[in-house]
């Protein structure tokens, strides 16, 4: 990711925990000279944060255009950061993210660049966009079985809130391979007027009502009667035919 830490001498922190400018900031100025972030070089316990050196930068002039040049002498501006693209951090986030982790988090690791970073660098390295998009085909796989595991394991108790999470699940499968997973689109090319299908013919939709009772030796039947065995429960319950509608 970043540029390795300068070998410097370890120098021990000032009393209540304060680092003394005095005892680091010529090793700042040597290896920020030399091509390092500050980043990089604040990570180590000996150093200060980089709001420290910036605090130092406000109040010393001297220090501060010392710095600068320093940043001029490596190679870019004090303000920024060096390209740190590398073929094993590219090759890292696209396994992460294959394994089922999206961008965002892999990108919050503090051992990963941030996001607008990768996106910087999809942007300038057509073959990381295309290795990440392989990634995220993997992911979506990976998401799509995952949900098959939790609509098997859904409960009575817990059904609706797997119906919520599978809805989601399905928009952000589709939309991380939405040739696979996508909502399928009309045929027709595009400017052309899809051809109306024939209309059907009106369905007629016929509706039964049937009741039930009990006879007198408790046997269920149905009203109206469906079969002889019902009219004959019919008849020894009301005494009579039935002849109402069927």
């Amino acid at each position: 990711m970043e540029a390795g830490a300068g070998a410097g001498v370890a120098v021990p922190r000032a009393r209540g925990g304060r680092v003394r400018f005095e005892a680091v900031s010529a090793e700042i100025l040597r290896r920020t000279a030399a091509g390092e972030t500050m980043r990089a070089i604040c990570a180590e316990a000996h150093m200060p944060d980089p709001s420290t050196v910036c605090a130092w930068a406000r109040k010393k002039p001297r220090f501060a255009a010392d710095l600068l040049a320093a940043r001029e002498a490596a190679g870019g501006p004090f303000i920024g950061r060096r390209s740190s693209y590398c073929l094993a951090t590219v090759e890292a986030i696209c396994a992460r993210v294959a394994a089922g982790e999206a961008v965002t988090a892999v990108c919050e690791d503090p051992d990963m660049p941030v996001v607008a970073t990768v996106y910087a660098w999809r942007d300038r390295h057509p073959e990381f966009n295309n290795a990440l998009y392989e990634a995220m085909d993997v992911r979506a796989d990976r998401l799509f079985e995952q949900g098959w595991e939790m609509a098997k394991a859904a409960t009575p108790q817990t059904a609706y809130l797997t119906h919520v999470r599978l809805a989601h699940l399905r928009w952000h499968v589709g939309k991380l391979h939405p040739k696979r997973y996508g909502v399928l689109k009309s045929l027709h090319a595009e400017g052309e007027e899809p051809v109306a299908a024939a209309a059907a013919p009106p369905r007629r939709m016929v509706v039964s009502v049937s009741h039930f009772n009990l006879a007198p030796d408790g046997t269920v039947f149905a009203i109206p009667p469906r079969n002889e065995k019902d009219e004959q429960h019919y008849l020894e319950t009301y005494g009579r035919v039935y002849d109402g509608p069927r």
